[in-house]
């Protein structure tokens, strides 16, 4: 009986190996998602930074004159 449990408790032991290693490959493919998307994000903060307002345009549609600033 003692080696039917002990067997048993192997097979459960692999298995949440198995679980933590797919874990693992899942939480590894989120964070690159979530880096690649702070760069992303932080391109854009820095090109919106790089736009002022300049001046308005009289008019009724609210368009602005934007200037790049280098």
């Amino acid at each position: 009986m003692q080696f039917l449990c002990t067997q048993a408790e192997i097979k459960k032991t692999q298995q949440a190996i198995e679980n933590i290693a797919s874990d693992e490959a899942n939480l590894e493919a989120k964070i690159d998602k979530k880096k690649a998307e702070l760069e992303r994000n932080q391109k854009r903060l820095e090109t919106l930074q790089s736009v002022r307002y300049c001046t308005h345009v009289g008019n009724d549609f609210g368009i602005f004159n934007f200037l790049r600033v280098s």
